[in-house]
């Protein structure tokens, strides 16, 4: 707890969805959702020596952390467990009843396998008070999502697009809608045909390029 806030150790969290690089990840967060915890010699006995300080995330942050995760559309997986969980279940509870009714603690506790009821319980509270202030959409409102124009090269906006990158705008427009509990299955198909098509085009002109180089090469030889 910091300042009454809960924050959790980035590692943590990271390890949890498996995700390898936590600086990496934690960088895409707003500035308010994370931070870094001087660990001190009150947790001195936690944490290795050598390490002074650690990042650490807000309750907001563990939220978003999670939903725009590119596992959390991989079924089987804890990201999307936990993705279909909030947007099938309790996101539509709290649009239609202002609340979310905590189920039985063994299908609570099921959702993870390893997370504990009270904790479960504890993140459907903090999820609540998340979309009351506007994390997501509220009953009767709606987000405004803006995306303005940017700089970003053609060639680095192909090239996230082909990766998933998650700086890519159609891909953070389609994650913001998913995590707001839009089904976007129909959209997300249709962008990974067009991906397919584009990375096929892509090789084949990188390919037409090599043998062109090539004939120019045996040209100059020739001459």
């Amino acid at each position: 707890m910091l300042n009454g806030e809960s924050w959790f150790v980035a590692q943590d969290v990271c390890a949890a969805l498996q995700i390898q690089n936590v600086t990496q990840s934690i960088e895409k967060l707003d500035d308010d959702e994370r931070s870094m915890f001087n660990i001190g010699l009150s947790h001195r006995d936690m944490f290795d020596n050598r390490v002074q300080q650690i990042n650490i995330i807000s309750e907001s942050g563990m939220f978003t952390l999670v939903l725009r995760y590119r596992d959390a559309v991989k079924q089987g997986t804890l990201p999307h467990r936990f993705r279909k969980w909030v947007t099938n279940e309790v996101l539509p509870s709290i649009r239609k009843t202002g609340s979310y009714g905590h189920r039985k603690p063994k299908t609570l506790g099921d959702l993870t396998g390893t997370a504990a009821t009270a904790e479960l319980a504890a993140l459907v509270d903090k999820l609540q008070r998340i979309i009351h202030e506007g994390e997501f959409i509220p009953a009767g409102s709606r987000r405004n999502y803006s995306l303005p124009a940017n700089r970003k090269h053609e060639q680095t906006i192909i090239r996230d697009f082909l990766t998933k990158d998650e700086s890519s705008t159609i891909l953070m427009l389609l994650a913001w809608l998913r995590a707001d509990g839009f089904d976007m299955t129909a959209a997300e198909r249709e962008i990974d045909v067009i991906r397919g098509y584009v990375g096929s085009m892509r090789r084949s002109m990188g390919n037409i390029q090599t043998h062109a180089q090539y004939i120019d090469h045996a040209v100059r030889v020739v001459n």
